[in-house]
């Protein structure tokens, strides 16, 4: 069996850890696990259903807003924080809120793109 055990900054910066805690995003390295005591968490995982994508993941293999994968968990569960708190944003305003989150490769454009998408029809 192959264990995936991505190391990622350890430190907050990179945003590839990030959960939701109930409904808010958090950096899952910045937290001690007794802090989510009696709190819901979910993790990308916790996207898709009965085996299908969600539409925010849809969305983000529709416009090729990823490539290697190690940053897509982060930006999935930040996107889904803010449609399941209902909040608008302006392109320029999703790209300042995505800005704890690092994309390695490079990919910002189409993440933005398939972001802005996932967020006009929440």
């Amino acid at each position: 069996m192959w264990l995936d055990l991505r190391v990622g900054c350890d430190t907050g910066h990179c945003g590839a850890c990030t959960v939701l805690l109930g409904d808010v995003a958090v950096k899952s390295c910045l937290m001690l696990a007794v802090q989510a005591n009696g709190e819901e968490i979910t993790t990308v995982e916790g996207l898709s259903h009965e085996g299908k994508l969600s539409k925010l993941q849809e969305s983000f293999r529709n416009n090729f807003a990823l490539q290697c994968g190690y940053c897509t968990p982060g930006f999935l569960m930040l996107i889904q924080s803010l449609a399941l708190r209902h909040i608008k944003l302006s392109e320029n305003e999703l790209k300042e809120a995505l800005g704890g989150n690092i994309c390695r490769c490079n990919n910002y454009p189409l993440i933005v793109r398939a972001a802005m998408e996932f967020l006009e029809t929440q």
